[in-house]
């Protein structure tokens, strides 16, 4: 059974070429994805620009939702979290962390110096 890819939007991956295995939802959303596979993208031009404004280039394995692409995601909610607390150990529960200059999630083995990260200030200004 082949893989396939499913867009729905206006212009929704409108430079697909070999692409597949791909999931795109939003108004001109994964326009970079040429020969992507295995993609997530959802929200509105979500994939087209680099924080920076170069197109970002093709991806595989990806997922973005509300990315800083169309520059208007000022706030995000994801059900589960926020009473979910688990106490960090550095092994198999570690740190989330956020680059502000892409909104790249990743993650950090918090070494247990400094404050507890349950503690810190959740909020920015």
């Amino acid at each position: 059974m082949p893989i396939t890819t499913r867009q729905f939007g206006a212009s929704a991956m409108f430079n697909n070429v070999t692409g597949d295995g791909n999931t795109i939802v939003g108004e001109e959303a994964g326009p970079n994805l040429v020969v992507g596979f295995n993609n997530t993208y959802v929200g509105q031009l979500v994939g087209s620009t680099d924080p920076d404004g170069p197109p970002r280039p093709n991806e595989n394995s990806t997922i973005r939702i509300g990315d800083v692409s169309g520059g208007n995601s000022q706030q995000c909610y994801i059900g589960g979290i926020f009473n979910n607390e688990q106490p960090v150990n550095g092994d198999n529960i570690v740190v989330v962390t956020l680059d502000f200059n892409n909104d790249h999630l990743g993650f950090d083995h918090f070494s247990g110096a400094g404050p507890h990260p349950a503690k810190l200030n959740r909020s920015i200004s």
